[in-house]
C-alpha cells in the first residue's frame, strides 16, 4: 500500500491497482479526508493532448449528478502528476447482469476501471455454434430467458435514463458499450468512462474532434466514421447495439474494424429476431429503430424513455412522438 500525495499530505492510501486503459491507471484507495473508499484515475502520458482529454473527461461529468452516472469528486494535479477521484463502483457489466451465467461474459464483480480485463462477447468464443458472421435466419435461442428479459428491461430503462441525463447536460458519451455499463448487486445501472465525451455543440462545428473517427467500431454509429456532425442519435445507436447483443449474443456487424465501419455506411443492421428465437416484439422493434443507418430515423430521447420506462420519478413525463 502506498500513499498518494495531495497538497503536501498523504491523503490517499492506495490499496490496489484495479485496471488500466489507454489514458492511465485506476486504483482503489482510501480517502482519509472523506473517510471513504474511492477510485483514483491517473494520467500516464503527460503530453498536452493527453492532458487536455483527461481534463475534458473530468469536466464532462463533474457537474452532472445522476443516480445512473458514475460520480466524480476532485481533479488534482501539478507538473508531474494528474489524477481525479470518483465513486468506487462494484458490479458486473451489462451483459453479465442480463445473462446471469450466460455466454461470453464472466459474472464476478468488477470495479470501475477494471473493465479492460473483461472480454466482450464480440471477442469471445462463438455462442451456440454461431460464428462471427451475421446469420440470415434464426439460428439460436436468445440468451435471455424469462428472468433475463426482466433484468434486461429494468437495466435498459436505467441505461436510457443515464444516456438522457448526459444529453440533458449538453454532452455526448460516444462510447456506449457493455464494458462501460456496470450493474451493482442492487440492480443499479451505472454508465462509466467519459474519456471521449464531447459537448453536443461540438457535433455541429466542422473540424472539432467530434468529427474524428473515435469510439469502439462494433458499437459506433455509422456517422461516427463519416465526416458529418455527430449528435445524440449516435449514443442511442450504441444503446441499440447493446440491446441487440443482449438479445442475440452477438453484435449486428462483426469483423475487422475497417470492414465493420464500411458495412455500417451501406448495409442495414439485421433484426434481432432474425438471429435469435424468443425475442419480444417490442424490444425487437425498438432495437431495429435504434440501429437505423441514418440518425434522423432513430427514435429521440423522450420517445426512448417512454418506450423503456426510463423516466425517473419527479421528471416530466416524455411526450409520445
Amino acid at each position: 500500500m502506498r500513499a498518494l500525495e495531495f497538497a503536501g499530505t498523504s491523503r490517499f492510501d492506495v490499496r490496489r491497482r484495479i485496471g488500466a486503459g489507454g489514458m492511465g491507471v485506476v486504483y482503489e484507495a482510501f480517502d482519509r479526508q472523506r473517510g471513504m473508499r474511492v477510485a483514483i484515475k491517473t494520467l500516464s502520458n503527460l503530453d498536452p493532448a493527453a492532458l487536455y482529454r483527461f481534463k475534458k473527461e473530468f469536466r464532462s461529468l463533474a457537474d452532472i449528478v445522476d443516480v445512473n452516472l458514475v460520480r466524480l469528486h476532485e481533479l488534482v494535479g501539478d507538473d508531474d502528476e494528474w489524477f481525479f477521484t470518483m465513486d468506487l463502483v462494484t458490479g458486473v457489466d451489462f451483459l453479465a447482469h442480463v445473462w446471469g451465467s450466460g455466454p461470453g461474459y464472466r459474472a464476478e464483480p468488477t470495479l470501475v476501471g477494471e473493465l479492460d480485463r473483461t472480454m466482450p462477447a464480440s471477442e469471445a468464443p462463438p455462442v451456440s455454434g454461431v460464428s462471427g458472421e451475421r446469420a440470415t435466419a434464426s439460428s439460436l435461442q436468445s440468451p435471455c430467458n424469462d428472468a433475463g428479459l426482466l433484468r434486461l428491461r429494468a437495466a435498459l430503462a436505467q441505461l436510457a435514463s443515464a444516456v438522457d441525463a448526459v444529453h440533458r447536460a449538453g454532452k455526448l458519451h460516444r462510447d456506449v458499450k457493455p464494458a462501460n455499463i456496470l450493474v451493482e448487486s442492487t440492480g443499479r445501472v451505472v454508465l462509466l468512462d467519459f474519456g471521449i465525451a464531447a459537448d453536443v455543440s461540438d457535433g455541429h462545428e466542422p473540424g472539432t474532434d467530434t468529427n474524428s473517427v473515435i469510439g469502439t467500431p462494433a458499437y459506433m454509429a455509422p456517422e461516427q466514421a463519416h465526416p458529418r456532425p455527430v449528435t445524440e442519435a449516435a449514443d442511442w445507436y450504441g444503446v441499440g447495439v447493446v440491446l441487440f447483443e443482449a438479445l442475440t449474443g452477438q453484435v449486428p456487424f462483426a469483423g475487422a474494424p475497417i470492414d465493420v465501419l464500411v458495412a455500417k455506411q451501406s448495409e442495414r443492421a439485421p433484426r434481432a429476431s432474425a438471429l435469435a428465437d424468443g425475442v419480444p416484439e417490442d424490444l425487437d422493434a425498438l432495437c431495429a429503430e435504434l440501429l437505423a443507418t441514418h440518425p434522423s430515423d432513430r427514435p429521440t430521447g423522450p420517445e426512448i424513455l417512454q418506450r423503456t420506462g426510463g423516466a425517473k420519478p419527479g421528471e416530466p413525463e416524455p411526450l409520445a412522438i
